[in-house]
């Protein structure tokens, strides 16, 4: 009697295809599991061993069968053991577009006792009930927006929009807190889900129940969309020309969706209350806010040096070509060497011909060797008609603004600060009269910023935590303090002294031989000289992002010492001294190291002073 094989096979693929049961694990899923138990001993992630990211990384390549034992060991009640599994389910759902949803109450289990990778597994279950989970984790969260939250909703959009919508129309109302995080989360959404959020959201601005206060949240957070919700742009206009309760938020939502109507708007508000960040604002927007060129223009020729700036800056970002012969003149503007640099990008930026001559100029004579570089890309983009490439990503546009605090310009390995010591300065007189170091002190102040829940923070979450602050907690903290000065130089009836504490700030103060006392600059101060017939002062800062440097005159007028800025420096200062012809030197941040004379004009030092001290 003969039978046929073939049902064998069948059921043979079948039980293959399903993936290992319990019972029939590949030996390698189990040893590997186990050994969890042995090698685990991190209580925080950015504590794992070497042996703990190899054996996440084995069972991670396992895959998705690893899942349940993982599901099970977010419960086990060794931290340890709880921190491996969590990580290795983070890096399985790396690979897969989704979780089964089974595995939902472990992974919540897993975010209530603070293991932060999960939200990105979190998201990958794509069920109605996970996305309220983690819209209310999301809105609850101390460090949203700016935490892994975020990635969801980059991820799948619009399965979040019924869930955001919810919360909207709420019974309890919708908070500023809220309203700012469900903005945020908008900002991510992927381009090909914002037209229908725009329309689902202007469906709540229009209908009649919805709060008037929500209407406004509302509004605003449609401008998050960006240029997708211009499919509601003549919606939003409408509301913009005849509701003048809500003209605020509609102008927010235009600007922030490059509605036709952005450079109006924007020009508006900058001859309101010209400001530095809304100039950054206007060159974020672009070309679309061309016709607010006349207005920002205008600040080329501002008083605020940061101003000026800006709107040179701003100009290239947006297009604008009737500050042309302006900028030119800029380029070779003495008192502000960021300003040169600024110019110089700018026109290149508006591939303006009729600026070669002096970019051309400019990249072969100017003092410095970055606005020369800068001078001669520019020329290199106006006759080959070509644009400039982003140096960071698009969702930095701050950094791009704010290159030119950079000037790429590296110091030497080893730089010597000169020792020539004016007699009159604070550091001569202490040597030859110790005690007067503690007849020049003075009162201040240290100005900080703290989370005003900072206790119940650390209460919940332990004294390690990293203290979140946003605008919702944000508290001014001041202390006062009695200050030694760094640097002094002695002016008739008193001396003129400064301070520098770093990011905890700085002073000017003249303190005459009466105790008078009284602040001229809030600055930090590096060095005080008299240069030529001219007292000046160093100042500036390099913390983080910041990297800022003036020089300043210092006049005596109408009974009182006063300080206006004379001269920009290519960055923040590291040190200063005065040389024996009696220029100046400032070894600078990124700005190389930079002689000022006596008239005004900077040159870059060709060599260094002997190396009576030396700073490497």
């Amino acid at each position: 009697m003969s039978f046929s094989k073939s049902p064998l096979i069948v059921i043979f693929v079948l039980l293959t295809a399903t993936g290992a049961t319990h019972a029939d694990e590949p030996a390698s899923l189990k040893e590997s599991i186990a050994r969890i138990h042995e090698v685990a001993s991190a209580k925080k992630y950015y504590d794992l061993s070497e042996k703990e990211k190899a054996l996440i990384k084995e069972i991670s390549e396992i895959g998705p069968d690893a899942l349940p034992h993982l599901a099970e060991l977010l419960k086990h009640d060794k931290r340890a053991v709880t921190v491996v599994a969590a990580e290795a389910i983070e890096e399985i759902a790396r690979g897969v577009d989704s979780i089964d949803a089974k595995f939902l109450p472990a992974i919540l289990h897993g975010l209530d006792n603070d293991h932060s990778g999960l939200p990105n597994v979190l998201a990958k279950i794509r069920t109605k009930k996970a996305r309220v989970e983690y819209l209310s984790r999301y809105l609850s969260d101390r460090t949203s927006p700016g935490n892994q939250y975020q990635n969801g909703f980059s991820w799948y959009g619009a399965e979040f929009l019924p869930s955001i919508v919810e919360t909207i129309r709420s019974d309890s109302g919708l908070s500023s807190s809220d309203a700012y995080l469900l903005g945020a989360a908008l900002r991510n959404f992927p381009e090909k889900d914002g037209k229908a959020a725009a329309q689902q959201l202007m469906k709540l601005v229009e209908d009649r129940n919805t709060k008037i206060q929500t209407k406004r949240a509302v509004l605003t957070m449609i401008g998050n969309l960006g240029p997708p919700a211009l499919v509601v742009e003549d919606r939003i206009l409408t509301i913009w020309e005849n509701q003048q309760d809500f003209r605020s938020e509609a102008e927010s939502a235009l600007v922030g969706i490059r509605s036709k109507k952005t450079g109006v708007i924007l020009a508006d508000q900058l001859k309101s209350k010209p400001d530095l960040l809304l100039l950054r604002d206007i060159a974020e927007v672009g070309p679309a806010a061309e016709s607010a060129g006349t207005q920002v223009a205008e600040l080329l020729d501002h008083s605020d040096w940061e101003l000026r700036l800006g709107a040179a800056r701003t100009i290239g970002f947006i297009g604008y070509h009737g500050a042309d012969a302006r900028l030119v003149e800029l380029v070779n503007e003495p008192s502000d060497v960021r300003l040169n640099w600024v110019a110089a990008e700018t026109l290149g930026r508006l591939k303006s011909k009729d600026a070669l001559k002096a970019l051309n100029d400019a990249a072969k004579k100017h003092w410095h060797p970055a606005v020369r570089n800068t001078a001669k890309t520019a020329v290199s983009k106006i006759e080959s008609n070509s644009n400039y490439e982003l140096k960071h990503h698009k969702e930095n546009f701050p950094f791009e603004y704010y290159d030119y605090e950079y000037m790429g310009i590296e110091l030497p390995a080893d730089y010597h600060i000169p020792a020539v010591v004016d007699p009159s300065s604070l550091s001569a007189r202490q040597e030859a009269h110790p005690e007067l170091i503690g007849k020049l002190t003075y009162p201040s102040e240290i100005v900080s910023y703290g989370a005003s829940d900072e206790e119940e923070q650390k209460a919940e979450q332990g004294d390690d935590v990293i203290i979140a602050v946003n605008e919702g907690n944000m508290v001014e903290h001041r202390r006062k303090i009695s200050v030694t000065p760094d640097v002094g130089i002695r002016v008739p009836k008193g001396w003129l002294l400064g301070s520098d504490r770093g990011e905890w700030g700085g002073e000017l103060v003249f303190k005459g031989d009466d105790s008078e006392h009284y602040k001229i600059l809030e600055e930090n101060i590096d060095g005080i000289y008299k240069l030529g017939e001219r007292y000046i002062a160093v100042t500036g800062l390099s913390h983080l992002t910041l990297n800022d440097g003036i020089i300043y005159e210092l006049k005596f007028v109408d009974g009182k010492w006063r300080a206006e800025r004379w001269r920009a420096l290519p960055g923040a200062p590291r040190s200063s001294g005065q040389l024996k012809s009696g220029d100046v030197m400032v070894v600078t941040s990124g700005g190389g190291i930079v002689v000022l004379s006596a008239n005004g004009d900077f040159r870059m030092a060709a060599n260094t002073p002997k190396p009576e001290r030396s700073t490497k």
